[in-house]
């Protein structure tokens, strides 16, 4: 049987033959391979040519993720009563978009929220989009409280987080950054309440912001 020939610019499954590499300590021809994903290393001859090194590990790495999801989704979050945080979020947010009788429905459906094709069919692809939720505190959120429900709109979020990103947050400018007075009093170590008071009186971010704390500003 013709053994099938090795020369640069060959591909075996991720492998990319880039140029000759000097032999093992064995005597076994080698080459020098990039796979897919940029990494290069050097393989041996039969290696490439019987298939038992198709990648640098990125794509068994990728197998083996692709199957615990697949187990996981179709034998735990499938199984009927099995209800999971991710699962639960996902159920609550089409019901909320798409069930005029939903409790939210006025905040939610009522008023042009929407959830997307890709996630409002599977719950599959909304898990491959979403994850797990990082943990008890976090729940599903959608950063621009007037877009849909979508990849690149959501996140995992705390209840500190989703305040701050709250239609009623008021945002301040300063310095080129936008931030919720919360946020602001994290960087700075202001109150939030007592730069709100300074903003209510008629001073600007800056003031607002950089002013020292002193029983001068205070309010009585």
């Amino acid at each position: 049987m013709m053994s099938i020939p090795i020369v640069i610019e060959s591909k075996f499954s991720r492998w990319t033959v880039i140029g000759p590499a000097d032999p093992d300590r064995h005597g076994q021809r080698r080459w020098r391979c990039r796979c897919s994903c940029g990494i290069e290393k050097i393989i041996r001859a039969g290696h490439l040519r019987s298939g038992a090194s198709r990648s640098c590990g990125c794509l068994n790495r990728e197998i083996q993720s692709r199957l615990a999801r697949e187990r996981f989704i179709h034998h735990g979050y499938a199984r009927a009563g099995f209800v999971t945080p991710e699962w639960k979020a996902w159920k609550s947010m089409r019901e909320r978009c798409a069930n005029p009788h939903a409790k939210s429905w006025d905040r939610y459906g009522g008023r042009g929220i929407r959830v997307c094709d890709r996630w409002a069919k599977s719950f599959t692809e909304f898990f491959a989009d979403m994850g797990f939720r990082p943990s008890a505190a976090h729940s599903l959120d959608r950063i621009d409280n007037d877009g849909n429900y979508e990849p690149g709109n959501c996140r995992w979020a705390t209840r500190t987080e989703q305040q701050n990103n709250t239609r009623k947050i008021r945002r301040i400018t300063f310095r080129g950054q936008i931030k919720s007075a919360s946020e602001w009093n994290d960087d700075l170590g202001f109150p939030k309440e007592l730069i709100q008071q300074r903003l209510r009186r008629g001073w600007g971010p800056e003031k607002a912001l950089m002013t020292p704390i002193t029983t001068e500003v205070r309010e009585p």
